[in-house]
């Protein structure tokens, strides 16, 4: 996809760091976004920062809870670009991490981004009107880092997650893409703090 012109990106963790500056870029790119956040106080002073207007919605979301995602499917519409954003860190000597810990983690990190993607992707391939997904990890996705704690194994499998839906949209998809949705055998993952471009 290379015109973001009239598109619709949802971002979630979009109201604060790599989320909202990703938000300011599709807008500057001339798409629409709408903006997730479980927090509604970050939501109402990102929409702020984003200038409103009609091109700027946000919603209150908690990416960990399904019905909540999939209320949120029916509330936005399209979306063209999905960014399963929303993520946590939490540092310090992985075996002194507690079940809690793991599950708080693991719960937003990995199964928030298998919410959102299960949620919105079927619908985004019937509209047949392209999409991109971009998966945004971390340059810890490329080795162990034993400071970062629990943090660091859903870097790992995150960057999987966008291998198999690439891999998976190549062999075909249910309900097929239709003529033209070329963007279903593209993905972007990105690793902040990477020295080289990843595909």
């Amino acid at each position: 996809m290379d015109d973001f012109k009239g598109k619709t990106a949802f971002i979630t963790g979009g109201a604060s760091g790599i989320g909202l500056a990703m938000a300011q870029e599709f807008l500057k790119a001339g798409a629409k976004v709408m903006i997730a956040d479980i927090r509604q106080d970050a939501l109402d002073k990102a929409v702020k920062t984003l200038g409103g207007g009609d091109k700027v919605r946000a919603i209150q979301l908690d990416v960990t809870d399904r019905s909540a995602c999939a209320k949120a499917v029916e509330t936005i519409g399209k979306v063209h670009i999905l960014c399963p954003n929303a993520g946590v860190f939490m540092g310090g000597p992985t075996q002194d991490a507690s079940f809690d810990d793991w599950d708080f983690v693991l719960g937003i990190n990995l199964g928030g981004v298998v919410n959102i993607v299960k949620t919105f992707m079927p619908r985004m391939i019937a509209a047949g009107e392209g999409g991109h997904i971009v998966l945004r990890s971390s340059i810890e996705k490329m080795y162990a880092s034993g400071g970062a704690g629990v943090s660091n194994p859903p870097k790992f499998v995150g960057d999987g997650v966008g291998g198999v839906l690439a891999a998976g949209c190549r062999r075909g998809t249910r309900p097929a893409p239709r003529r033209g949705s070329r963007c279903w055998r593209r993905r972007s993952r990105c690793g902040p703090g990477l020295p080289w471009p990843t595909r």
